[in-house]
């Protein structure tokens, strides 16, 4: 498990699916916050058996602090499946940037 910070911007979330998904037409990233909510993220292609989503304004919250659950979900022309679930805290940042 890994640890995250509210606001953040540009963080690349990357999901490992094992296999080769070089030729998928739906990849997606299918998460659940702290909450119980669920989100699908769009994500893209990176190194034939990954999938990365980066992380834009909003996604995280001070509202949605706490353990999230992230599962791959693929489609190729011959298969779709799921993948592992993984795992990651959001955390409120300790200071505050100021400019």
């Amino acid at each position: 498990m890994s640890e995250h910070f509210a606001g953040d911007v540009g963080t690349e979330v990357i999901v490992n699916t094992f296999v080769d998904i070089s030729t998928a037409t739906v990849t997606e990233l299918l998460v659940t916050k702290p909450t119980g909510a669920t989100v699908t993220w769009t994500a893209s292609i990176y190194n034939t058996t990954f999938l990365k989503y980066i992380i834009q304004a909003n996604d995280w919250t001070e509202s949605e602090i706490g353990e999230w659950v992230v599962q791959a979900y693929v489609e190729t022309p011959s298969w779709k499946g799921y993948g592992e679930e993984a795992k990651f805290t959001l955390s409120k940042p300790r200071f505050q940037h100021t400019p």
